[in-house]
Formats: structure tokens, C-alpha cells, sequence
């Protein structure tokens, strides 16, 4: 039943005044009650007499008046009792609980009266109205359900500095907004179970969880704080914006955009797992239609500006504070911090050990910290987390699965600059370190073979206990090529005296791999060639490689591998640089399209299309630093310093009136 505005705004004042006129006298009796039990109590009378006395009446009192409240006698000579009744306020009602007991034992009786909680004749209106009765103690009950949690929820508030919470009640919960001066909290709004539409249903899933299952959660503060904290948007202001996870929620989509959304804005990422986090950003077209309400806060993210005080691998026990729709569990980390535990690490708990992954909220549970990534523009952090025991029984299994020696092929996830992450198809990772990639520690790698999303055969070498993943190499699926146990000591320092640093010498390729290859010098010595010393230009590939295999190369010594016994060599610096060459060297003043290669903080490098890299300075534009590798750029060449072998870029566009360069700034050379 829908009650029409006009009919409960009236009807909400009548009520109003009807309920401060009975606590008023609710009050009154109680208070004589108390006072009778405390003379008979000083008057010398038997406790036992004085408590049962007034336990009964205590008990009329409560059957005989509409009341809320309770009475009880946990043990003989002493009894406990409270009563709910609200007070006028100039904008609505205080809520006053009085409690109290009596203590046959010594005569003690202590009173205390507390007021927790308002609300505002406006909020009185809609509870009316939403509700959908008429009848005055059906909206009261409603109110003195949340009287129970209210003081947990006021204290867990002010510790976060939330701006808003819930209570939960019979038929829905409240939204509730603090004023931490006065030590009470206000009754905002009232929310129906069953008419959410809006964000606040991912709350009303989780209250009605607790009311049924666990609802000493609602009293225990630690779990409340734990809980507020999983609702950003409870701990910042309100601000005008979109409100997409309502639209989600309204159209029956909030689990497919959670789950799209978390992986959307995923940046940065510092650790070897691919757990998404969370975001909603995108509303599309629907945008137009729809109102504006507060701003997103996505739950299970951290609105917080300094980096978590963990680190991947690192070992919590938390509390379980959500479990959405989705699957995704949300875990209060207990040091100002949340996680999540997507749905494929449940599943694969309940895979290796049935229930291992039964989460329940409320649940205390050791969680391992698996990634840590910046979203949202760098606004957030999310936190992805596993089952502590899960990791572990998981590990033992893979351990068995993938014995040293053993070769596998997986993906590349995860391009570190000391090394690289690799899952095989059943989620086991795989750490390859950079000094594994080639046998050689002067040796370049193409790029190609150690990049995100490649698949690679990697050998197994062992594992990593502390991080619980695999060590792998690529270099050791084949034999050192500069293996050279063979020559003697005589032999090498001959090889030294011959070929001394900055010396030339011919040679012929006799192995290629993908970080360069094995040459044989034509006097006999080892040598080796990184793939970055075949060409000036960097995107030279094993491709072209092959197609000096059977050529005579005259290569330059650039340094000597005495541990391992071979030189290394050089092609690059035996044959012209391109800006030693007319043809090929950029033309000041003209204009090309190029690629960006880095970004650093200084300015971008692009590539242009002889191979060679140029310099576009920040100063030209801050906005270049926003570009990304491998984006097209159009650029005018600056300057050219052959000596330095420098070019410096401008950025360049077409006027369309004749289709002529303009240069928009000037790069600097470094």
C-alpha cells in the first residue's frame, strides 16, 4: 500500500504527537515504579520481596501499555529493564532509551537514560509514506528496530569519518547521517527491501545477510567498521554526478557492470596476478535520462592517497564484510584497508578442498595480498586478495604438477623491468627473471619475445616458497652457447691479447636465438652478438638476422665475457650510422610520422621511419607526456646533431587552408 504525500504528512504529525504524549506518561510510571522499589529496597525489606515486586510490576506495566521495552531477571536478586519512547524536537524526534537494574544484593538501582538517535519530521513523512500504513505503532516498531546497533554504528562512523550509514529494521533499513557533536545520529530516509532501485541495494543485500544469519554483527564494532569502510561513498561528501551504479542496479545489470567495470580502469599493476578490481564509469547513452545523485564510490576500492602498508604476498587476517551478486567477497583487512577475493579464486578453493572457499560475511579469514593496483586516474587503489589456505594447498599441487626440469608453455601477464610473470593454463604462475631470459648478461632481448600477452615455453627451475610461484627460465631450453670449458687458460688470454677491445675482426654467425647470436671469429675465438649490436635501428628483428647467417661479418670487440670465456661483439659500429648518410638522415624543417617509443619524464622519443628515435621535449607540450607507446604522432624534425647523433623534434600539424607544416614548439636535444 502507497499512502499519497498530503495523507502522510498528516498523518505523521498526528502520530508525532501521539507518541511524546505517551512517553511522557511511560515515563512517569516507570519512574514510580523505581522509586517505590528503591524505598522498599532502603527500608529493610527482603531483596528477593523487593526484586519480585517490582519484576511484577514492571510486567503489568509492559503488558498494559502500548510500550516498547523489555524486562529481565537474568539471575535471583537482581533485575534488568528498558523502555523506548520519543521526544519533540524543534525539526522532529529524539528517541530516548531508558535503561536500567536493580541489585537485591547491596540496594544499588541505576538508571541511565541515553539518546541515540533522531529523526526529522520530513523523514517521519516518508517512513509513513513508504511504508504504505496507517497505523502508528507499525512505523514505530520500524524505528525502535534499529535502536539495538544504533550507538555500534554512531561509534564505527566516527572512527572512519563516514558521512552516512545504514541501519537495518523489520521491513528494510534506514539511512542514517551523523552529528558526532552532539553524539547522535539522524534518521535521513527509510528504504524498502523490496523498491531498492538505486546503489544502496548492494547494502540491503548484505543487512538482510546479517539480520538473518548473523545479526550479533550488527552490535560488534570492529565488523561495523570493517563494513562502513567497503562503502566508499559512505566516507566521502556528497558530490552532483552520475549515478551509474544505479543505473546499473535499475536496469538488472549491476553484476554484469561490476564485473566489466572491474577490469576497465586496472593500471599499474605492482604484482603477478590478473584479479580485476572494481569500477563503474561508463553509463552511456542512458546518461541523458538520468538524474544526479552522489557521486560513484565503487565498493571495494580504497579512496586513499599513500600506498597500502603491505605488499604483495604479504599475510592478513581479515573479516569478510560483502559478498556481492557478482561473487566477488569483499575482506576488511582491519588496518584501514579492504580486499577482494574474486569469484575464480572461490571456485578454485571449493576445487581443491570442498567448503575451502564457503564464505560467509562475518567470516574471519587469512587472506594473501596478491596485487596491488592504481584506478580511477590514480584516484583509488584496489587490493586483490586469495584464501590464504588456498594459495598454499594450490602451490603444493603445482609443485607436484611441474617438477624442476619439467617444460611448459604459458602466457605472459606481466612485463616487470627485472623480470616477467607467466601463467600456464591452470593458473600456476611462473617467475622469469631478466638474467634467464639469455645466457649472456651483456645481451639485449628482442622485445618481441618477453611481451604481455605472448605465449612463451618457458623450463621449470625451481620455486619461490615466500611469493608461492614457480622460477622458470628460457635461456636453459638451450645449451649455453658460450660454453668454453674446452680452452685452456693459455688459449683465452691468447684470444684477449688478439682481439683486444675496440678491435675488428670477421666472423660468421653459428647459432641464433632470441637475444642475438653465437659467432665464430675466423681465427677460431667464441664470440657473442646482442641483438641490440646488429643495427642502429631499433626495431631490428631475428628476422633479419637470419639474413646474415651465412655472411662474413666484420664485427668490433666491445668488451670480453672473462668468466664465461668470449667476447662481445658489435655489428652496428663497423657500418655507417644513417645520419652519416644524405639518403637516410632526417631533413630539418621536414615533417614525418612517427611513433612513440618511451615516455619519460622529460619528453616522449619518438621513432621515425628510417628506424632512428628523435626527442620531443615537454616544453613544446605537457600534453605529450600523456602519449603512449606505439601511438602515431605526426613531427617536425629540429634539429639534427650528427656528431652527438641527436634529433630534435617539434610537433607538427597540417593547416588545411595549403596544406603546409606548422611546427607548434621545438624539441630540446639531450
Amino acid at each position: 500500500m502507497y499512502i499519497d504525500p498530503s495523507l502522510a504528512r498528516g498523518i505523521s504529525h498526528k502520530h508525532m504527537n501521539q507518541w511524546v504524549a505517551e512517553g511522557s506518561v511511560f515515563r512517569k510510571e516507570l519512574q514510580l515504579i523505581t522509586s517505590n522499589a528503591s524505598k522498599n529496597l532502603q527500608s529493610g525489606s527482603s531483596p528477593s520481596k523487593a526484586i519480585n515486586k517490582t519484576l511484577s510490576e514492571l510486567k503489568t506495566f509492559f503488558e498494559r501499555r502500548p510500550v516498547e521495552g523489555s524486562v529481565l531477571e537474568p539471575h535471583g536478586r537482581r533485575l534488568e529493564f528498558s523502555l523506548r519512547f520519543p521526544e519533540m524536537t524543534d525539526d522532529g524526534l529524539n528517541f530516548s532509551v531508558i535503561s536500567g537494574h536493580m541489585n537485591g544484593r547491596n540496594g544499588n538501582i541505576v538508571v541511565e537514560v541515553k539518546r541515540p538517535l533522531a529523526i526529522s519530521v520530513h523523514a517521519v513523512e516518508r517512513l509513513h509514506q513508504r511504508i504504505g500504513t496507517t497505523e502508528p505503532k507499525e512505523i514505530l516498531s520500524e524505528i525502535y528496530a534499529t535502536l539495538g546497533h544504533c550507538e555500534v554504528f554512531l561509534e564505527a562512523g566516527k572512527q572512519v569519518g563516514a558521512t552516512c550509514w545504514p541501519l537495518l529494521s523489520k521491513r528494510g533499513f534506514f539511512v542514517v547521517a551523523p552529528s558526532f557533536a552532539s553524539g547522535i545520529g539522524s534518521l535521513v530516509t527509510w528504504m524498502s527491501f523490496d523498491q531498492l532501485s538505486r546503489k544502496w541495494g548492494i547494502v540491503a543485500d548484505c543487512l538482510r545477510s546479517i539480520g538473518e544469519n548473523r545479526p550479533e554483527l550488527l552490535t560488534n564494532l570492529e565488523f561495523c567498521v570493517e563494513f562502513l569502510r567497503s562503502f566508499p561513498w559512505m566516507l566521502k561528501p556528497h558530490r552532483p554526478a552520475v549515478d551509474t551504479l544505479s543505473l546499473a542496479w535499475q536496469n538488472n545489470q549491476f553484476n554484469d557492470e561490476l564485473t566489466r567495470a572491474r577490469a576497465h580502469h586496472s593500471q599499474k599493476i605492482s604484482d603477478v596476478h590478473n584479479y580485476s578490481p572494481i569500477d563503474l564509469s561508463d553509463s552511456g547513452a542512458a546518461q541523458d535520462n538520468q538524474e544526479f545523485k552522489s557521486s560513484d564510490y565503487v565498493p571495494g576500492l580504497n579512496y586513499l592517497s599513500s600506498p597500502p602498508p603491505f605488499e604483495a604476498h604479504s599475510r592478513i587476517n581479515g573479516v569478510v564484510v560483502q559478498i556481492q551478486r557478482s561473487g566477488y567477497c569483499i575482506v576488511g583487512l582491519r588496518n584501514g584497508w579492504i580486499g577482494t577475493i574474486p569469484p575464480i579464486a572461490i571456485e578454485r578453493a571449493n576445487g581443491i578442498t570442498e567448503g575451502l572457499g564457503n564464505l560467509e560475511i562475518g567470516d574471519n579469514i587469512s587472506v594473501e595480498i596478491r596485487k596491488i593496483a592504481r584506478t580511477l586516474d590514480d584516484c583509488a587503489y584496489s587490493v586483490a586478495l586469495d584464501i590464504a589456505a588456498k594459495v598454499d594447498a594450490e602451490f603444493s599441487i603445482f609443485e607436484h604438477r611441474y617438477p624442476k626440469g619439467s617444460i611448459v608453455e604459458g602466457v605472459i601477464f606481466n612485463v616487470l623491468e627485472h623480470c616477467c610473470y607467466i601463467r600456464f593454463a591452470d593458473g600456476a604462475v611462473a617467475e622469469l627473471m631478466k638474467k634467464e631470459y639469455s645466457w649472456s648478461s651483456e645481451v639485449g632481448v628482442d622485445e618481441g619475445i618477453v611481451a604481455a600477452g605472448r605465449k612463451l615455453a618457458v623450463k621449470i627451475i625451481g620455486s619461490k616458497h615466500e611469493k608461492r610461484i614457480l622460477k622458470a627460465s628460457l635461456r636453459q631450453l638451450t645449451e649455453d652457447p658460450q660454453k668454453t670449458e674446452d680452452l685452456s687458460a693459455e688459449e683465452w688470454i691468447q684470444i684477449q691479447q688478439s682481439h683486444p677491445k675496440g678491435a675488428t675482426a670477421v666472423g660468421k654467425i653459428h647459432r641464433i636465438l632470441p637475444w642475438g647470436a653465437s659467432i665464430i671469429l675466423s681465427d677460431g675465438a667464441p664470440g657473442f652478438l646482442p641483438m641490440t649490436e646488429f643495427s642502429w635501428v631499433k626495431e631490428f628483428s631475428s628476422t633479419e638476422v637470419e639474413k646474415l647467417r651465412d655472411q662474413l661479418l666484420t664485427l668490433k670487440v666491445i668488451g670480453i665475457k672473462a668468466s664465461k670465456k668470449y667476447l662481445v661483439l658489435s655489428y652496428r659500429q663497423c657500418i655507417p650510422h644513417p645520419m652519416d648518410d644524405s639518403d637516410l638522415c632526417p631533413v630539418v624543417g621536414r615533417s614525418y610520422e612517427g611513433v612513440v617509443s618511451n615516455v619519460q619524464d622529460y619528453g616522449i622519443f619518438v621513432r621515425l621511419p628510417i628506424g632512428l628515435e628523435g626527442l620531443l621535449h615537454f616544453s613544446v607540450s605537457p600534453e605529450v607526456l600523456k602519449s603512449e607507446v606505439g601511438q602515431a604522432i605526426r613531427v617536425t624534425v629540429m634539429t639534427v646533431d650528427v656528431e652527438k647523433r641527436r634529433i630534435s623534434l617539434g610537433i607538427s600539424q597540417i593547416n588545411s587552408d595549403n596544406a603546409e607544416d606548422i611546427v607548434l614548439g621545438i624539441g630540446s636535444t639531450t
